[in-house]
């Protein structure tokens, strides 16, 4: 590396550290705790990185990797020498995305019918069987009932009834989906200042900041509305070229995995302040 990209580099992490350094004031987080903090961090994502690469997870190797000495690293590290790590916070998204559009467990309308649930043998456990092999359709099932996402009617059958988007109460399973929607978003901008793909990843922002307080409510119940019915649209669409929901594919050697995500907010401003060169909107 050059001394220009290694200033670029630099230059980029202090931007993208910005927005969690305010989240630490915010919440009272002082250095130490920071730094501690950064370092479990970047023995996890080493760690992983190691596994991924199948050798063998030691404290010399991550200290090597990562620069952090090699107390810290034993008296931090939550798995060395152990199985590798397996995030099942996207499962159910996963899961209501799978009955929403596999023909499977569709309607004649399109629309998610019914499911029966028994144990492994159920419609409700070849769903989960069409996502991953491993979860337990007993603890998924139990994890949506908690969530309000599913509801058992007369006949005992399972019903979905979440709207596409789901606000989790859980705040490590939010941060973590939160942590997976930033990876991803800086994935996509690396992918587009670097690669220079003819195709770049789609990367919009759209933002008016001189909006009457009172009509929040109103703009909150469209943005939901309308970003549900988007990624409804979008789950139809790539749900044609995924080979676990198209059975007429079976034909790919590779595959990619494609991630949008959304979000949306509301800030107040303080009215003492200025309002923008450009009250007409911002979109890029």
């Amino acid at each position: 590396m050059n001394k220009l990209d290694d200033h670029l580099t630099r230059l980029s992490l202090r931007i993208l550290l910005r927005p969690v350094m305010r989240y630490c004031l915010r919440r009272s987080l002082k250095l130490q705790e920071i730094v501690e903090a950064c370092k479990e961090a970047l023995i996890d994502v080493a760690e992983d990185e190691i596994s991924s690469l199948g050798a063998k997870k030691t404290v010399n190797r991550v200290s090597v990797v990562t620069g952090i000495h090699r107390i810290d690293v034993a008296r931090l590290s939550r798995s060395i020498d152990s199985a590798p790590r397996k995030s099942s916070g996207n499962i159910i998204n996963r899961l209501i995305a799978q009955w929403q559009t596999d023909k499977r467990f569709l309607t004649a309308a399109g629309k998610p019918r019914l499911l029966s649930f028994d144990g492994k043998v159920g419609d409700f456990a070849e769903l989960v069987r069409s996502v991953s092999a491993d979860p337990n359709p007993y603890a998924l099932l139990s994890e949506m009932e908690r969530i309000d996402a599913i509801e058992r009617t007369s006949s005992g059958r399972l019903k979905l009834k979440t709207p596409e988007y789901i606000i989790s109460s859980d705040a490590k399973q939010t941060f973590e989906h939160l942590s997976r929607d930033n990876e991803d978003l800086i994935s996509a901008v690396e992918q587009n200042l670097f690669l220079k793909e003819p195709d770049p990843n789609l990367h919009l922002r759209t933002e008016y900041d001189k909006i009457g307080k009172q009509f929040v409510p109103k703009i909150r119940q469209w943005l939901l509305r309308e970003g549900s019915a988007f990624h409804a649209r979008l789950r139809g669409f790539l749900s044609k070229f995924d080979e676990d929901t198209n059975d007429q594919l079976k034909t790919s050697k590779e595959f990619v995995r494609v991630s949008v995500c959304s979000f949306s907010r509301t800030e107040t401003l303080d009215p003492s302040e200025p309002a923008s060169e450009n009250d007409a909107g911002k979109i890029g």
